[in-house]
């Protein structure tokens, strides 16, 4: 299982805690500081700053190189904030991602 967070564009700076490998404080809930609740479908981590998610569950792992790519069958998904907030794409971090 896994859920992917859509972040609001104005939270932006979040991505870069997520660059590195993630703390977990189980006490706290947070990932890397952010709070976050348990998916109600999947018991995921959902980041409670979320714009909106999905709740997946693994249906097939995928070996690419050195990498893995989970595939997921979205199981729940839901608005954590109004429908037309603006979420963050790639572009807005001036990241890119090299693999």
């Amino acid at each position: 299982m896994f859920a992917l967070c859509l972040i609001d564009r104005e939270d932006r700076a979040i991505v870069r805690k997520f660059t590195k490998p993630v703390e977990v404080d189980l006490d706290a809930r947070t990932l890397n500081g952010f709070p976050y609740v348990d998916g109600p479908a999947t018991g995921a981590p959902v980041l409670a700053q979320s714009v909106a998610y999905l709740e997946c569950e693994v249906r097939q792992p995928v070996d690419v190189g050195n990498h893995t790519l989970f595939l997921g069958e979205i199981v729940n998904a839901a608005f954590l904030k109004d429908e037309d907030t603006e979420v963050l794409r790639m572009e807005d971090t001036r990241m890119n991602y090299g693999g």
